[in-house]
């Protein structure tokens, strides 16, 4: 009889395999989703959707309430585990607080909300679906908490958990007919029911407590950073509003679909960020903390380079092949998108030097500035090219972002940026001269040359070192140099 796998299994494996398989499982099962909807979904009716998601991802960022970076903050500066614990607690205290308070609050306010941005959805599907929005510092707490304990097991189970209910909602949702009214509806149940099963574990593995020092590490660190959410979601979805009334509603499904497939960029990065987040302002304030920081920006660097490269000469194919023609629009913005979010990626891997101070004023300042940056491009570019103008604007906040970054990081780490450059003109060049879309075979040799070029020079240049080439030695050599 065959021995069915016990948990230890999953307990022996490495914490990196685990978080890239939760990943893998997470962004996989949203990938598959974007063809599903589609194929069900007129562009004008996944327009009217893309606007109404805009409106529950600020809700979302404002509903995190900035609590989890907060308590990764905190706790990491005690290495005793009850105090990690206590201090876990009473996070999750003040989360439920804040939570069933401003639900009241955002129900009561959503009707006049909704007709004043123009969103084109029943309004009980779109209460649903900002109930599953309020659960967000409830879901991520309990996640990151699973991770600084080393629970990459369970964080994995919970990812499978929730990927599975939200594809299988969306499947019947879809097949019954029921559209975009139907996504928003079966995403916010499953959220809701997610977020009070994920709370009720933590509540059982940390307790529940309240502390007014947990409320000032809020005020004084968590606050700041959903101002800084609010001014990049300036910079991301709020786009949006701006086209509402210029553009067609297939307009903007084009343009929510090619940033579908440019949020796919990050997923070999996503394993990454769970592993080396948690750690890098631990790491950062220890002694070497610099070089190990350059160094893991380098690798992340690589595998976001690689990875935007990959999917920018793979995407057209994947829409020309797996979308209803009504949808073949949407290819020729993917690479701009992919640009986006690579600016985005590289703003996230650069701000550790900001987020190691005692407050996170200058988080707030510099994503003002990225977002005052996009508005002011917003009014003037979108009336004058509409779509691709918003997405000039985007490009142009986030380059202030990563610009603002760099020079005010504290401790001022050494990032290889020049060796960045150098791939990702390289990666640009590459993706410029492709073959195009209609020649699929030769397009695809071309991506699998690209890839291994890129890839190749990733290692020559020392942006991700490789124990038998020269540049570790030299690279190791400036590090003792130094000092570091």
């Amino acid at each position: 009889m065959a021995k069915v796998p016990s948990r230890s299994v999953l307990l022996r494996m490495p914490p990196i395999v685990l978080y890239t398989a939760g990943v893998a499982l997470d962004k996989g099962f949203s990938l598959l989703t974007i063809p599903l909807v589609a194929a069900y979904l007129s562009p004008a009716e996944f327009g009217r959707l893309d606007v109404a998601l805009s409106l529950i991802e600020l809700i979302g960022l404002v509903m995190a309430f900035g609590l989890a970076d907060t308590m990764v903050r905190f706790a990491s500066d005690s290495s005793n585990l009850d105090e990690r614990r206590r201090c876990a607690a009473e996070f999750l205290g003040l989360s439920l607080i804040l939570t069933a308070v401003a639900t009241v609050m955002l129900q009561f306010i959503l009707p006049f909300v909704a007709i004043w941005l123009g969103i084109d959805v029943a309004l009980t599907a779109l209460r649903v679906a900002v109930g599953g929005a309020t659960m967000t510092s409830l879901i991520e707490m309990p996640l990151v908490w699973q991770r600084m304990i080393g629970r990459a097991n369970i964080f994995l189970c919970y990812l499978l958990i929730r990927s599975l209910a939200q594809v299988v909602m969306m499947f019947f949702v879809l097949r019954a007919g029921f559209g975009a009214e139907g996504l928003l509806v079966a995403n916010g149940a499953v959220m809701i029911v997610y977020g009070a099963m994920l709370a009720v574990w933590q509540a059982a593995t940390t307790g529940i407590g309240l502390s007014r020092r947990c409320a000032r590490d809020v005020c004084r660190y968590g606050i700041p950073l959903v101002g800084a959410a609010l001014a990049t979601f300036v910079l991301g979805n709020c786009n949006r509003w701006f086209l509402v009334g210029r553009v067609d509603a297939a307009e903007i499904a084009y343009l929510g679909l090619a940033f579908k497939f440019a949020l796919i960029v990050p997923l070999l990065l996503q394993p990454y960020y769970l592993w080396w987040n948690p750690q890098r302002l631990e790491v950062l304030a220890a002694p070497g903390g610099l070089a190990r920081s350059a160094w893991a920006w380098g690798v992340g660097v690589s595998v976001l380079l690689l990875s935007a490269t990959a999917l920018a000469l793979g995407g057209p194919i994947f829409v020309s092949v797996a979308f209803p023609p009504a949808y073949a629009p949407a290819a020729p913005l993917i690479g701009i998108a992919i640009s986006v979010c690579v600016l985005i990626e590289l703003c996230t891997m650069s701000n550790a030097g900001a987020f190691a101070r005692s407050n996170s004023l200058s988080i707030l300042a510099i994503s003002m500035a990225g977002g005052l940056v996009a508005v002011v491009a917003y009014l003037v570019l979108i009336p004058m090219h509409a779509v691709l103008g918003a997405l000039a604007s985007m490009m142009l906040g986030h380059a202030t972002r990563l610009v603002l970054f760099f020079a005010t990081s504290r401790p001022r780490i050494p990032f290889p940026a020049k060796r960045a450059v150098v791939v990702a003109a390289v990666a640009l060049i590459l993706v410029e001269f492709a073959p195009s879309v209609a020649q699929v075979l030769p397009r695809i040799l071309w991506s699998t040359l690209a890839i291994l070029i890129l890839a190749a020079l990733v290692v020559s240049l020392g942006l991700v070192p490789h124990p038998h080439l020269p540049q570790l030695a030299k690279f190791r050599r400036r590090l003792n140099a130094s000092g570091r």
